[in-house]
């Protein structure tokens, strides 16, 4: 059986993703709902969302879901197709940034030559 969890540490994907050149796309939404068995739709997502790419968090609970999660850019249209195949998400809302070269911001921020603050990324 297919092992239905992360096996690699948060920092490790952390330090790929901030290494990789491959435009991701960030996505935030949440939808309140009545699920009935969280857990198997949760093992759903997780598999579909793997053959995308997908990383981040998603929280599935009786009341909803939450989810925050990276994925690559160039699934972005896949990823957008399958959530609102699912009925009760497909007026979900989705707030999403698109990054298109991850490495250039985590080297504009450690070198410090810039800061991410409430208004977005400003340079120095």
């Amino acid at each position: 059986m297919k092992k239905l969890y992360n096996t690699v540490d948060k920092r490790v994907l952390r330090e790929r993703i901030a290494q990789s050149t491959e435009p991701r796309t960030t996505v935030s939404f949440y939808q309140y709902a009545n699920i009935e068995n969280p857990q198997d739709f949760r093992d759903a997502l997780f598999l579909k969302w793997s053959e995308m790419g997908v990383l981040g968090r998603t929280y599935v609970a009786h009341e909803g879901i939450n989810a925050q999660i990276s994925l690559p850019t160039n699934r972005f249209y896949e990823f957008n197709t399958h959530l609102y195949s699912i009925p009760f998400l497909s007026s979900c809302f989705l707030t999403w940034v698109t990054w298109l070269f991850p490495m250039i911001l985590t080297s504009i921020l450690n070198l410090g030559l810039g800061g991410v603050g409430r208004g977005g990324l400003t340079l120095r």
